[in-house]
C-alpha cells in the first residue's frame, strides 16, 4: 500500500491507500493500538478494481494529535471519514475492527449514499 497526506480543516489524517484511484472504494478503520497498516494483509490479498482507504485514526500512526470534541455526536466518525468524502465520489463498502466500529458505523448511517454497491466474493 502507498501512504498520502489528507489534509481538511479539521485534521491532517495520514491513509495507507492501494488500487486503482478510479476503483471501487473501500474504507478500512482501525482499532486501538494499531495504525492503518493493520489492513496490510487483507489488501495483499483484496481482488482487483477496488481502492482501499485505511487511515490512521486521530493521535494515531503519523495522524495529527489533536483533541476530540466529545460534545459532538460521532465526532471520531465525522473526522476519520471526512478525508474519504473528499477523495470519494461514489458508493463505498467498508471494515473495521473494535473500537472503529461504532463511528464508522455512525457515519454510514448518516451519509446512505454511501453505501455499498457490490461487495467482493
Amino acid at each position: 500500500m502507498d501512504t498520502l497526506m489528507v489534509a481538511t480543516s479539521r485534521i491532517r489524517t495520514h491513509c495507507f491507500v492501494g488500487g486503482p484511484e478510479d476503483g471501487e472504494p473501500v474504507l478500512l478503520v482501525h482499532g486501538n493500538l494499531t495504525t492503518g497498516r493493520f489492513w496490510q494483509d487483507v489488501a495483499d490479498g483484496f481482488p482487483g478494481g477496488y481502492r482501499l482507504v485505511a487511515p490512521d485514526l486521530r493521535a494515531f500512526g503519523r495522524t495529527e494529535r489533536k483533541p476530540v470534541d466529545a460534545t459532538r455526536a460521532c465526532g471520531t466518525g465525522a473526522t476519520t471519514c471526512t478525508p474519504w468524502s473528499r477523495r470519494s465520489a461514489g458508493p463505498a463498502a467498508g471494515g473495521s475492527t473494535s473500537p472503529a466500529g461504532p463511528p464508522a458505523a455512525g457515519w454510514c448511517s448518516s451519509t446512505p449514499s454511501t453505501m455499498p454497491r457490490s461487495w467482493p466474493a
